[in-house]
């Protein structure tokens, strides 16, 4: 009985296509590097932009320290609106942070490990696969030997020859199947890596249209007021006007009074001469547009008016604790946090409970005490209790 060779033991089709597999991940791996290198650059950039918007809706609280009192409303809806949008940009920071650890840190860590397991796929495919061979050789020459003896003897040789040439073919069908595997199970990770993803920026984004969608109606019918003035408005309104000069009043008043009334008064010099043409060509042309906007208002208006208010606010040497509290003095919880711009304002949490020792309706800042600390801080940020 003869007994053929077998054929190249790698050149068969299971075993080619396993190594030809091998090469393709191998060449693969370059695109998955790629990912997370633009994972890593997208992660930077969103996260620069996230602290643009940060700073932008802090700005909005800034403005309020400017307005009147008698827009308060409208003040408040500016921290009301700075607040939600912070919030909306701290859950983007979260998911921003997911993605690059979900993602990029995630692939890292799987093409390494992949990258091991290609190398051991390799070293261990041909140990054993040798191993295999050089037990096939040996069964053929049993089968040779066998040949010049018994039936029986030849019989068990073959017997022998098959199974080992059958665990060659066992061998070749459960490495291809491993490898095969490890390819699916590639990008089958990678899916499943996005998908995390994809749920992460869905709870985001319905989180936040939920908070903003409840509050922006409220908002915008603040901002549609635009041509209503307040209560508090109208009652300033209604106190403008001259005073009224009675025929008695002339005439009892005399020529002084006439001469100051309307000479020096009001109308002549005091009004029209010094305070109209002084707003129109110092105050409006160049104390607005080039010392007033540039200078007065930032440097003179701001730092004169907001750092260094009068009746007992602070002074260029740092805040001077007023007098003890009046009687009048009152508590307000706080609406904000507030961490001021100054060493010398009150610093406060939401849900401090301040007491408020002094009140200035024309800047809108007050004064309190909390923590055993005394100083200023803008009143739209607390309520009255």
């Amino acid at each position: 009985m003869s007994v053929k060779k077998m054929a190249n033991p790698l050149g068969d089709e299971g075993s080619q296509e396993a190594f030809r597999t091998v090469g393709v991940l191998k060449g693969s791996a370059s695109d998955l590097s790629q990912l997370i290198k633009l994972t890593r650059t997208h992660h930077a950039a969103m996260q620069n932009a996230i602290e643009s918007g940060k700073q932008l809706v802090d700005h909005l609280v800034k403005i309020t320290t400017k307005m009147e009192p008698r827009i308060g409303g409208v003040s408040q809806a500016f921290i009301e609106m700075s607040t939600a949008e912070k919030g909306v940009f701290g859950k983007f920071e979260e998911y921003n942070n997911f993605l690059l650890e979900n993602v990029a840190q995630k692939l890292t860590t799987q093409m390494q490990q992949e990258r091991g397991a290609i190398q051991e796929f390799e070293k261990g495919y041909h140990k054993q696969h040798q191993d295999l061979i050089a037990q096939v050789k040996k069964a053929e020459k049993n089968v040779k030997k066998a040949g010049k003896k018994s039936p029986q003897d030849l019989q068990n040789a073959i017997q022998n020859l098959t199974e080992r040439m059958n665990a060659i073919t066992t061998h070749r069908q459960n490495r291809l199947e491993e490898i095969l595997l490890m390819e699916r199970a590639r990008y089958c990770n990678v899916v499943s890596m996005w998908g995390a993803v994809i749920d992460a920026q869905i709870n985001f984004y319905q989180n936040s249209a939920s908070n903003l969608a409840g509050q922006n109606p409220k908002w915008k019918e603040i901002g549609a007021t635009g041509s209503q003035l307040s209560a508090q408005s109208r009652d300033l309104l209604a106190g403008v006007g001259v005073k009224e000069r009675t025929s008695t009043s002339l005439i009892s008043s005399g020529n002084t009074a006439n001469e100051g009334y309307y000479e020096e008064g009001y109308y002549e010099e005091g009004y029209y001469e010094e305070g109209y043409e002084g707003y129109y060509e110092e105050g409006y042309e160049e104390g607005y547009y080039e010392e007033g906007y540039e200078e007065g208002y930032y440097e003179e208006g701001y730092d004169q008016s907001y750092q260094q208010p009068a009746a007992g606010y602070p002074t260029p040497g740092g805040y001077a604790a007023p007098q003890p509290a009046a009687p009048g003095s009152f508590q307000a919880r706080a609406l904000y946090d507030y961490q001021g711009t100054h060493d010398y304002e009150l610093q406060f949490n939401a849900g401090d409970i301040i007491t408020v020792t002094q009140e200035d309706p024309s800047t809108g800042w007050w004064t309190g005490e909390v923590h055993g600390r005394v100083g200023p801080f803008p009143g739209n940020y607390v309520e009255r209790i």
